[in-house]
């Protein structure tokens, strides 16, 4: 009982409006109806954007149709498991970018790629990485103020070791404003960090929710948006983020799996990437 009462069975026309929970990911949400009997016919199905972030009202709206659901204005990269045409167990050694910048995340050397798993989720694949120098790099282009990054990643460790942080992707250098990072600390970093979620920021780290080890989830992260330096939502739901001064400016390089640089060695990913859009 949606929207009027779709279990008398009548043939009336309905409209029913519903915000999704997944927004942040649009091609990642759906809803199914049923009657009492049957599945109800869905002859059109519209997705609207919310761009003046007041509700969804008809000033500033925005339409998209199921070609085009997820918007390309900004966007940066979009590695999708489903643009890889490999066996399973193969090097990853190009992630094709789906974005329409030709912004693909390589490794030229096959014993450090990830590989290609089929099944992973809901019998789609995606691209593991061991925790033990699997890694792709790419370059997405200068970037300032508002930087969004979504991704959709499980985390082998339930509990993640004492001194082993998991990296899912960095963007930057190794300086203050000029890097962020999507991460799972260590056990026993700090108190409160456990299996926390963290950005990286170049010269420190800033905190969000507990991330859940053997499960699948999708992170939603915005640097710079409007009342806030830094906002997490995982799963849909916005979660708690520590908030910090300054505006970003990366200078584009990208990681996916790994964190390295002269200081610290390297931090890796064990895990897995399903897609990854910025």
């Amino acid at each position: 009982n949606l929207f009027g009462n779709l279990l008398l069975g009548s043939n009336v026309d309905r409209q029913v409006n519903m915000n999704l929970p997944l927004a942040e990911m649009l091609n990642a949400a759906g809803v199914q109806m049923r009657r009492g009997s049957g599945e109800i016919t869905v002859y059109s199905s519209l997705l609207y954007v919310d761009e003046d972030n007041d509700g969804l009202d008809a000033d500033q709206e925005s339409q998209l149709s199921a070609s085009d659901s997820v918007p390309q204005g900004g966007l940066r990269a979009w590695l999708r498991t489903d643009s890889l045409e490999l066996s399973s167990g193969a090097a990853v050694l190009q992630w094709p970018d789906s974005s329409g910048q030709d912004h693909d995340a390589t490794q030229a050397v096959a014993s450090l790629a990830p590989v290609y798993v089929t099944n992973a989720l809901n019998g789609q694949p995606a691209v593991d990485f061991d925790g033990a120098g699997n890694y792709l790099m790419g370059q997405v282009g200068e970037m300032t103020g508002v930087v969004s990054v979504i991704v959709v990643c499980r985390f082998d460790q339930l509990n993640q070791p004492g001194g082993d942080f998991d990296y899912v992707m960095r963007i930057g250098e190794h300086v203050t404003l000029q890097q962020v990072s999507v991460s799972r600390a260590a056990t026993g970093y700090a108190s409160g960090w456990d299996n926390a979620y963290y950005s990286w920021m170049g010269g420190a780290a800033y905190k969000g929710p507990e991330l859940p080890g053997q499960q699948w989830m999708t992170l939603s992260v915005v640097h710079g948006g409007t009342g806030m330096s830094h906002a997490v939502w995982l799963d849909g739901v916005e979660e708690t983020a520590e908030q910090y001064s300054g505006t970003l400016h990366l200078d584009g390089a990208l990681e996916v799996g790994r964190y390295a640089n002269s200081g610290t060695g390297g931090h890796w990913l064990d895990g897995q990437v399903a897609e990854l859009l910025i």
